[in-house]
């Protein structure tokens, strides 16, 4: 159970997605958390992974941008063009770092 949930955890930051990824129940992970000092930090780790990931993506984004199909009247493919249409991403960033008190991190 452990070893799925902090895997998950790592990758996307998201207790929900962890818990249904390793099959077990909300109350017995929080239990575990707060029962097991080892686990609770484990857990932050993962989190803070997880953060590292976000983060650089929002980064990616806000400097690359992302590369969208144009499609003409008759649904073809026109080519591509460029655009940065991340606020909502640049929002859920903070939105994270805040919720783990580390509005410090936030990048501006």
């Amino acid at each position: 159970m452990e070893e799925k949930f902090l895997k998950v955890l790592s990758e996307c930051g998201n207790v929900s997605a962890a818990i249904q990824a390793a099959n077990v129940a909300r109350p017995t992970v929080y239990a575990h958390k707060q029962n097991d000092p080892a686990f609770a930090q484990e857990w932050a780790d993962a989190l803070d992974r997880a953060a590292d990931v976000l983060e650089e993506e929002a980064w990616r984004r806000g400097y690359e941008g992302i590369e969208e199909p144009i499609f003409g009247n008759l649904g073809g493919g026109q080519g591509h063009r460029r655009d940065w249409p991340d606020a909502a991403v640049f929002g859920y960033v903070v939105d994270f770092f805040v919720e783990r008190g580390e509005a410090a991190q936030i990048p501006r």
